[in-house]
Formats: C-alpha cells, structure tokens, sequence
C-alpha cells in the first residue's frame, strides 16, 4: 500500500465515504485465522475474451476498510488473517459500477483456521445508483488543500488510525467549513465512540451542505435510532432511500426506523426486499422479521426466521443470548415467550 499514492488510491475507490451499520457486527471471540477467498463471475458470458478489471473491497459495519484488492473477471483474490466477524464483500467496476453483499466469517468455536470461499456476481453494466448521476458544487470548488487532507484521512482510516484521521479531518473543516465529506466521516468516528449527539451533528451539517449525500442521510438515521429519535431517523432514511432504493442498508435502516414506530406492515416490507438481497447482513433482518412475526401471533413464522438466521449465522456470539428466546417458540415453552419477546426487542434495540 506504500507505494500507491493518496489521491490515486481515493478515486480508484468510488466508495471512499463512510457508511454506518445500524448494528454492530456479532463477532467471535475466537482467536482463528480466517482466510476469505472471492471469485469474480465473468462480467460477459457471451464475450468471454472482454475481460474487466474489478476493485474487490471488504468493509467492516463502522464503514471502515479493511482489504482491497484488484483482479479481473474469473480471477480469485485471497484475504487472510482477518478478524472473525460479519464483513461487508464490493465488487467495484468502471462506470460507478459496484455490488456488495455480507459474509459472516466467525469460525466454529475452538477451530484454528477457517476459510470461506465465495463467487462475486459482477454488476450490471449501467450506473445503478441515482445520486451517482451528479457531482455536488461543492467538491468541484474544494481546495487542494482540503482534498490532501482528507486523501491522508481515509489512509488513516484504512490502517485503522482513528486519531490520525480524525486529525486530519479537522484540519479538512477548519479550511473549508463546508467540506460535506469531512463532516460525515467526522461523525463516524463520533458515532462509533457512542457520542451520538456529536455524530448527529456532524450528519446533519453534511446534509445540510448536500442534500443529495447518500451517505449521510444514511449514517444521520442510524445515529438518530441510538438515541431514540424515531421519527427523525424515518426522515433522514427516507432521504437515504429514495437516493438508494436497492441498497441494502439502506432498506434495513428505512425499516428499523419503521419498526420502532411500530409501523409494522411497512417495515416487514422492506427488512423482507433488504434480506432478499444480502440474506448475511450484519443488520440481521431475520430477526427483526422474527419479531414482527410474534407480534402478529405467527410462532411458526417466527420460528423459521430465527432457524434461517442461525443457518446462515451459526457461530456468532450471540447464539447463547437467544436460547431463551428460542425454547419459548418450541411447543410447549410458550408461556416464556412474553419474557422472552421482551428481551429480544431489548437486544436487537441495543445492536
């Protein structure tokens, strides 16, 4: 990574911005090596000989980076010695092309090594994202200055500086106070500390200097369900939505914030279409959905919701934590199910 310059680097990756999780990764607390390995689908079936260079680029639920790596169609590239934990996987091509799903990579307890292999299906060859149509004025009119810092705090971000970057994104908004970019990676870092307040602020500046800013209507909701702010946080994820529709996170943090005003119909709407399309995500949309189903008084729904979340997630760390709720689902453990479906709406509110 020594040898790539900062600005290079920053525009070679089209998703340089911070994204937040509206739930922290369940993460095992084993010490294994764990390898991921991504092969990429050929982009063009019916062209084999057109081949294309792919940005493959693995995220944490904070947004941060932690591996890159670049290959063409039907090659594999290897990431090893990650932490265990739900990642986020993006294939990135030309033309603000890019796809991404969730990997849960917590190995089985006691096992020394684990290695997952998955094949990354190309994107479509149109732009797919709406507010990746515009350039905001703003970032034309940037001083150079400020591109340079916040070029060295994304490199901080990705050898995981947190104070290096938060450095230079300040030194960012003391030259230019409307740096919408710098405020939003700013209020990461808050958000990740649990000063949420703080995170609030920095989002809302950022959307207040680019109404168009996916990024920050999308990490502003999640801050906002943090601390309660319901009704504020279906705002800010409207915005993000209408920017994204088919983006994941996007539609799992709309219906969260859906959810929590107990907007049930609407959310099991989107928390389905947000499973559909990346069944791993670290936002866990099984659970949620195994919820609204208890609340509608389908156990038997609600039980499969939970057996798929668990079949796709078998070893995090919260399997303990949902045994109880699991038992009262099974015939004849009912009775506990009211305790139970109380404490599942505290932990998943918690995450």
């Amino acid at each position: 990574m020594s040898d790539i310059k900062a600005k290079s680097f920053r525009r070679m990756l089209i998703c340089s911005v911070l994204v937040l999780a509206a739930a922290r990764v369940y993460a095992s607390s084993s010490p294994s090596q764990v390898e991921l390995r991504c092969k990429i689908g050929r982009a063009s079936k019916s062209r084999p000989w057109e081949l294309q260079t792919w940005t493959v680029m693995m995220r944490g639920p904070t947004g941060r980076i932690v591996r890159v790596a670049r290959a063409m169609d039907g090659q594999t590239v290897r990431f090893r010695d990650l932490d265990p934990g739900i990642y986020a996987t993006c294939l990135i091509g030309s033309f603000n092309r890019i796809r991404c799903t969730s990997v849960d990579l917590n190995p089985p307890a006691g096992r020394k090594s684990f290695r997952v292999s998955r094949e990354l299906e190309t994107p479509l060859s149109v732009m797919n994202q709406d507010d990746l149509h515009t350039v905001n004025r703003a970032q034309l009119k940037m001083p150079q200055e400020v591109r340079d810092e916040l070029d060295q705090a994304f490199l901080a971000q990705f050898h995981g500086d947190a104070s290096e970057a938060i450095r230079h994104l300040k030194a960012a908004l003391d030259m230019d106070p409307t740096c919408a970019d710098a405020w939003n990676n700013l209020g990461t870092y808050y958000n990740e500390d649990g000063d949420y307040d703080k995170a609030v602020e920095c989002f809302t500046r950022a959307t207040q200097l680019n109404q168009d800013f996916y990024g920050s209507w999308a990490n502003l909701s999640v801050s906002l369900i943090s601390v309660a702010r319901f009704r504020e946080a279906l705002d800010a994820s409207l915005h993000a939505y209408r920017l994204r529709p088919h983006e994941p996170l996007v539609l799992a943090d709309y219906a969260k914030s859906l959810y929590y005003l107990h907007q049930y119909d609407e959310a099991r709407k989107y928390f389905e279409e947000a499973m559909q399309l990346d069944p791993e995500s670290f936002s866990c949309p099984q659970l949620f959905l195994a919820q609204i189903a208890i609340i509608d008084g389908n156990v038997p729904g609600a039980r499969q919701l939970l057996a798929r979340f668990f079949q796709l997630h078998p070893h995090v760390s919260i399997a303990a934590e949902f045994k109880q709720f699991v038992m009262a689902l099974d015939p004849g453990g009912l009775e506990h199910l009211k305790i139970a479906n109380s404490e599942l709406r505290t932990s998943l509110r918690d995450r």
